[in-house]
């Protein structure tokens, strides 16, 4: 038996699994989304509670928290790659052809993705686990 706590970094792990989730759901709702998109978020979200698992499973290990690194990079890239399926709209937007209103569920989509974004980067720097005393 591993004599190891959670600590805070754990918390915040599986909350950004909770994010990301959320975020991957929210994709759903955008028209002219990619498949891509919501890919990278389910497998960050997995990514993340992997790290949290092995974490208790095999002790705090620097790879694990290296694991957690990768979350972030998905999500980035899975941000950022959702606005280049979005151009179009929003260049039409822009132009007055359509009205914001048709962006809604894009807007709340990267609100969520966002924050998952950051948490993430925080989680970066904290500990999944400490030793028990």
């Amino acid at each position: 038996m591993n004599p190891t706590k959670r600590a805070l970094g754990c918390y915040v792990g599986i909350i950004v699994a909770a994010f990301s989730i959320a975020a991957w759901a929210l994709n759903g709702a955008v028209s002219g989304s990619s498949g891509d998109v919501s890919t990278m978020l389910l497998v960050a979200a997995i990514i993340e509670l992997a790290a949290v698992v092995l974490t208790f499973a095999a002790g705090p290990r620097p790879i694990f928290n290296l694991i957690s690194l990768v979350t972030s990079v998905l999500i980035a890239y899975a941000l950022t790659m959702s606005f280049a399926t979005q151009m179009n709209q929003l260049g039409n937007v822009v132009a007055g052809l359509d009205d914001i209103s048709s962006l809604s569920s894009f807007f709340s989509f990267v609100a969520v993705s966002a924050i998952a974004l950051v948490l993430s980067i925080v989680n970066n720097f904290l500990g999944k686990a400490k030793a028990a005393a």
